[in-house]
């Protein structure tokens, strides 16, 4: 945990097993920040990217038996990153809760999903999802949970399975986060989504269903 790697190739390789990187910064990356293959199914949490002009992806995930668990971290692409600030490629799957993606301008891209049809096992891609109830394999789905915040022009949200545009596969909510300043300092603002909190009446009577960008995880 609290650990940065600035510059270089790739920020982190995650080459299987279930390692769990806690306060992790990849930074200016001249490829990748995270990059999840070989059936790697650790977690990452609060954590942060931000990505060069050259870099491809903040997190790259490969493979139909990698299954990372992303939570509670921000991703800083560029109008530049037209490939994806994440990219879930060859049948990959996890599960991906409260996040912000931002900085993509008009033009930069923020989720891709290719190579769907060139794996034995297809994941199943779990649309709109706001709960853990899943069926099947527990490693045979890919959630992208819609209260995601991924903010840019909504044409390039997303790409899904080589069509071009498929927002809808990963809905989210494109909202400025309100960043103090993208690069230098991605700490949100006091009147960021990201601050939102529980409904008050809520909890008093017992029902803490959640706000509008935070889901239930299980760190």
């Amino acid at each position: 945990s609290k650990i940065e790697a600035v510059f270089g190739e790739n920020g982190f390789e995650l080459d299987g097993g279930t390692v769990e990187l806690v306060h992790a910064s990849a930074l200016y990356n001249g490829q990748l920040g995270y990059y999840m293959h070989s059936g790697y199914r650790g977690k990452l949490h609060f954590s942060y990217s931000a990505l060069s002009q050259d870099s491809l992806h903040a997190v790259r995930v490969v493979g139909s038996e990698t299954f990372p668990k992303v939570f509670n971290s921000t991703f800083v692409g560029r109008p530049e990153t037209t490939r994806g600030v994440f990219s879930f490629e060859d049948g990959s799957g996890g599960e991906y809760r409260n996040l912000i993606v931002s900085n993509l301008g008009d033009t930069g891209l923020g989720v891709s999903r290719s190579n769907c049809s060139n794996v034995s096992s297809p994941t199943t891609l779990i649309q709109n999802a706001t709960e853990y109830s899943l069926v099947g394999s527990p490693y045979s789905h890919l959630l992208w949970s819609k209260k995601n915040v991924v903010f840019g022009s909504k044409r390039f949200q997303a790409k899904s399975c080589d069509s071009d545009p498929a927002p809808a596969d990963f809905l989210s909510r494109n909202l400025d986060p309100l960043l103090f300043d993208s690069i230098m300092d991605p700490r949100p603002r006091h009147n960021s989504i990201a601050f939102y909190t529980y409904d008050k009446s809520n909890m008093r009577t017992g029902n803490t269903k959640g706000d509008d960008f935070t889901d239930q995880d299980e760190f």
